[in-house]
């Protein structure tokens, strides 16, 4: 039950940072699984320029 609230605590604070777009918080999801050589923090920046483009 915890993991769940951690997990939506989460996802709350990315779409905040996208404008309330859950879209880019499944993005970035994606991207995490996808590109293992980069960041999550690295990823998350990457995703707030675009966003902000």
């Amino acid at each position: 039950m915890q993991e769940a609230r951690n997990i939506n605590s989460e996802n709350e604070r990315l779409a905040s940072i996208y404008g309330g777009n859950f879209a880019f918080v499944k993005t970035y999801q994606d991207s995490i699984e996808k590109y293992d050589q980069v960041t999550k923090e690295e990823l998350e920046q990457v995703l707030v320029l675009i966003y902000k483009i």
